[in-house]
C-alpha cells in the first residue's frame, strides 16, 4: 500500500470520527456555570438577610401587630426554605468546581503526555507508530459498527461500517474481526 494511500485512508478515518469535544471548552462552561451559582446563592443569602432583618423589626416595633401568628411561622418556613436552597446551591456550586478543577488537571497531564511521548515515537519508529494508528481507527470504525450493531435500524449501518474496516485496514485484528462478525451474520 502507498505511502500516499494510507495517508488518505488515515483522513478519511479522521473526516469520519471527528475529535471529542475538548475539555478547556467544557471547563469554560463548568466555570461560568459555578459563576452564576455562585451569583445565585449570594442573591439567596441577601433576600433571606433582608427578609431576617425585616422579621426582626418587625417584631420588635411596639403597637399593635399587622402580621398574625401564621404570617410570622410562614416566614421562618420561608427563611428554612431558602437557608435549604442556599446550602444545596452551595453543594452543587462546590461540586462543580472540583470537576472543572479536575477536568483542567487531566487535560494538562494528557498534554504533557503528547508533548512527550508522540515525538519520541515517531523518531523512534515512524513505521509502527504509523501501524498503532492504523490499529486504533480499525478498532474505532469496529466499536462504531458495535455500537449501531445494538440498535434495530442501526443492523445496515453496522454491516456497512464492517465492510469498509475490512476493507481500508486489512492487516489489522480489527478488520479480521469485522470479516468474522460479517460472515456470522451472513451478510
Amino acid at each position: 500500500m502507498s505511502r500516499d494511500r494510507l495517508d488518505d485512508l488515515l483522513e478519511q478515518t479522521d473526516a469520519m470520527f471527528p475529535p471529542p469535544h475538548t475539555a478547556a471548552g467544557m471547563v469554560e462552561r463548568l466555570r461560568a456555570r459555578a459563576a452564576r451559582q455562585t451569583r445565585v446563592r449570594i442573591a439567596l443569602a441577601a433576600i433571606g438577610s433582608v427578609a431576617i432583618t425585616a422579621a426582626i423589626l418587625h417584631s420588635a416595633r411596639p403597637g399593635p401587630s399587622l402580621v398574625q401568628d401564621s404570617g410570622t411561622a410562614h416566614a421562618a418556613t420561608n427563611v428554612k426554605q431558602l437557608r435549604a436552597e442556599i446550602a444545596t446551591l452551595e453543594a452543587t456550586a462546590t461540586l462543580h468546581e472540583k470537576t472543572a478543577e479536575n477536568l483542567v488537571a487531566v487535560e494538562q497531564q494528557s498534554a504533557a503526555v503528547r508533548q512527550r511521548e508522540t515525538p519520541a515515537m515517531l523518531a523512534a519508529d515512524p513505521l509502527s507508530f504509523l501501524q498503532g494508528a492504523r490499529d486504533r481507527a480499525a478498532r474505532i470504525m469496529l466499536m462504531d459498527a458495535d455500537r449501531h450493531e445494538a440498535t434495530r435500524e442501526g443492523n445496515i449501518r453496522a454491516g456497512e461500517t464492517y465492510r469498509r474496516t475490512a476493507r481500508l485496514f486489512p492487516e489489522t485484528a480489527a478488520a479480521r474481526e469485522a470479516s468474522a462478525r460479517l460472515r456470522a451474520t451472513g451478510a
